[in-house]
């Protein structure tokens, strides 16, 4: 299974079912950002041949999120327009 995200300057992130995903909300503690993990797994665990309603709320919760290594490239979750999932 493939999910593809588009963002909104139509870049596309391919996900394959055993990739890393890492999504965070970012929260105001005493002036200082912190960064309060809320997944921290596989994308296979978020979206299934039946659905991928997990993802969309996990999207759509967080603020941030980040692929196969927590300390690459971050992408801010307000930027993704659109999700597919094709079964294999």
């Amino acid at each position: 299974m493939k999910v593809r995200l588009q963002l909104s300057n139509n870049e596309i992130l391919e996900l394959h079912d055993e990739a890393t995903l890492y999504a965070w909300k970012a929260t105001k503690q005493d002036g200082n950002l912190d960064e309060n993990i809320m997944f921290d797994g596989q994308v296979s665990e978020l979206v299934d041949s039946e659905s991928h309603t997990n993802l969309m709320n996990l999207i759509s919760n967080c603020d941030w999120f980040a692929l196969d290594d927590m300390n690459s490239t971050k992408y801010q979750t307000s930027a993704v327009v659109k999700i597919e999932v094709e079964n294999d």
